[in-house]
């Protein structure tokens, strides 16, 4: 693996570098060696920050599915509570959840 070395121009608030530093200490590192540690780890762990795709999205696995067969199933038991408060939605491909009507 080829290593680079990246100067360091900007300044860290004061209070963050303490902790650098501290963090640093704790594993017997350098500031620019745990520095550089972290920034190796947040590159390897980059895919975990991109959004999933579809394929990988388990909402869309469900929304994509024929519900038509819902309406054939028991009422939902709420229990003593009833339903919680707010307005009834439907959720339209393409466009999101939308308000079908007020509570009364």
């Amino acid at each position: 693996m080829a290593r680079a070395v990246v100067p360091v121009t900007w300044r860290l608030d004061p209070a963050l570098f303490e902790k650098v530093q501290t963090a640093a200490r704790r594993r017997g590192m350098s500031v620019q060696a745990y520095a550089s540690d972290a920034l190796r780890r947040a590159v390897e762990s980059e895919r975990h920050l991109e959004p999933p795709t579809p394929r990988e999205d388990p909402d869309a696995q469900w929304l994509g599915e024929d519900l038509s067969g819902l309406a054939d199933l028991e009422p939902f038991d709420w229990g003593s509570e009833g339903p919680p408060d707010g307005d009834p939605v439907s959720f339209e491909p393409g466009v999101g959840f939308v308000t079908v009507g007020k509570r009364p």
